[in-house]
């Protein structure tokens, strides 16, 4: 439809109006748009707000972005703003300059880069374009780009309208959407936006390049509710950031996704990255930064964690053990088992953190700070090595939330399913039976085995290395309690109880009279 049919439409639907007051609002609007809006997309939203329901039949016939393919021409596209990159200049080879902008947009069905060549570039230098809005583009032409990934590119014919009148908010989805968890960062996203908030904050550091130009560089540890990252700013985004503090919440967009030289992944912070801070109460926040825990508690536990931080009370302490490295290097390493109000890991502690391991105590609160998570005998296994620190009994409120050393006995019938530790009294009504077996490390190991019986029923007990020596010399109807037991399926499927390392037999009371060979 033309810009005279638009007026002839809204001149044929409001009599009050004369065709001179609708070109002067037509240009009131072109006006207001900076000059970017065409003459017939002006003409649409003065029709729009007069009332006047012009087709849409004719005009632009949308698409989505999973419909795209390279080639396509006069296309006609709405998405959200999620990120608007920084403004580029070129000379082509007829040596007149050139510029460029880009943007990429969000709809449901995926996201894309939009390319504004020249003119249109003055929507992004102006800040006519921000991030979070719903912008139409119109007449364009789909083309792929450096990386493979199709592109839509906006030219002399194009047209951008920012926050069209007929656009539904809720369609496009959320700048939130497109945030990750920091546990969920890997190497694969290559570029990654995040949120989380500060918790060190590290001096800026100053530098010379080798052409004699200065930059500068500031780290900061950011933390969501699932992990903690290093954020790396370069440059005018140290000065961007400002007066960054403690507490802050940052949301960052568009980051490189960096592995350092000891495997931890960072977060840089460069010329092509959004960074600001954000209120408490952001909109684009899920759930916001005030919403998002002081320490992750230990269900929420998966492998691949890195920067976590957990407050638990210290079930068990291992003595320090020393080993030597393939590089003939010796090393310290001990273990605690910990527990908070959603479960119990193991959380290995290596050198310095294992010697300080020597002052912990039974029922202990420990603060653990940029520990990881790796996988052992099939579960989550916590560490904490030279990046983390650990802190004995920290005076914060929340340790005091902590559950008291309290044991809980679980009984036989109660046992569910795989897992542990768990605490068991029963008594033996089997001979223990020892054996020795080599292990995956082709270790020589004592295991004995027996049935445990209490009030609700009956399990099979394997008892490991040095515990096996403990109770090989046990006989039926001693009755015994197993502290920090792990249950798992035995060779018939069927659960049974296992030891390890933080496992505690104790002797509750020893058969009056030792069974004979014929009982």
């Amino acid at each position: 439809m033309s810009i005279e049919e638009i007026i002839q439409r809204i001149l044929s639907s409001r009599k009050d109006l004369t065709r001179e007051e609708v070109l002067r609002r037509i240009e009131d609007k072109k006006e207001m748009a900076r000059g970017y809006f065409t003459d017939e997309t002006s003409a649409r939203i003065v029709a729009s707000e007069l009332g006047v329901e012009i087709s849409l039949k004719t005009f632009r016939p949308e698409v989505s972005i999973q419909d795209l393919v390279s080639g396509l021409n006069d296309v006609t596209l709405t998405g959200r703003v999620i990120i608007i990159y920084p403004l580029q200049t070129f000379t082509r080879p007829d040596a007149t300059g050139g510029r460029v902008a880009r943007l990429l947009i969000a709809d449901k069905s995926g996201t894309l880069k939009v390319v504004l060549w020249d003119d249109k570039v003055g929507l992004v230098e102006t800040g006519g374009i921000e991030r979070g809005q719903i912008v139409r583009v119109s007449h364009g032409y789909v083309r792929e780009g450096l990386d493979g990934k199709l592109e839509l590119h906006v030219g002399l014919r194009g047209d951008i309208q920012v926050s069209p009148p007929d656009t539904v908010e809720s369609k496009y989805p959320p700048i939130a959407q497109f945030i990750e968890k920091i546990a969920k960062v890997t190497r694969k996203h290559g570029k990654v936006s995040i949120v989380g908030v500060v918790r060190e904050v590290h001096p800026t550091f100053e530098f010379e390049r080798p052409d004699g130009t200065s930059g500068k560089v500031m780290r900061l540890r950011l933390r969501d509710e699932s992990g903690e990252i290093t954020a790396v700013l370069w440059n005018e985004k140290v000065d961007e950031l400002g007066g960054v503090k403690m507490g802050d919440h940052l949301q960052i967009e568009n980051a490189r996704v960096k592995e350092r030289l000891d495997g931890q992944l960072e977060v840089h912070v460069e010329s092509a990255t959004h960074i600001e801070t954000l209120a408490e109460t952001s909109p684009t926040l899920a759930p916001t930064p005030a919403a998002i825990a002081p320490f992750t508690k230990i269900r929420d536990l998966g492998l691949g964690m890195r920067g976590v931080d957990v407050l638990a009370r210290v079930m068990h302490v291992e003595e320090v053990r020393e080993f030597r490295r393939s590089n003939g290097e010796v090393g310290h390493v001990s273990a605690l088992l910990i527990k908070d109000e959603t479960g119990s890991v193991r959380l290995s502690l290596w050198e310095d953190k294992a010697v300080l391991s020597r002052q912990i105590r039974l029922g202990d609160i420990v603060l653990a700070r940029g520990s990881y998570t790796r996988e052992r005998f099939g579960e989550v296994n916590l560490n904490l090595g030279r990046q983390g620190s650990l802190t004995i009994n920290p005076k914060i409120a929340e340790a005091e939330r902590i559950p008291p050393l309290e044991e809980e006995r679980t009984s036989i019938a109660g046992i569910k399913g795989e897992g542990g530790p768990i605490t068991i009294e029963g008594t033996i009504i089997t001979t223990p039976v020892t054996r020795e077996v080599v292990t995956s490390q082709e270790q020589r190991v004592t295991v004995a085995s027996f049935d445990l019986t209490d009030e609700t029923g009956k399990i099979r007990a394997s008892i490991w290395r040095g515990l096996a020596e403990a109770v090989r010399d046990l006989t039926i109807g001693t009755r015994i309690k197993i502290k920090n037991a792990y249950v798992k399926k035995g060779f018939s499927d069927q659960l049974e109880l296992t030891s390890r390392k933080p496992t505690f037999i104790e002797v509750l009371s020893k058969s009056a009279k030792p069974p004979t060979p014929e009982e």
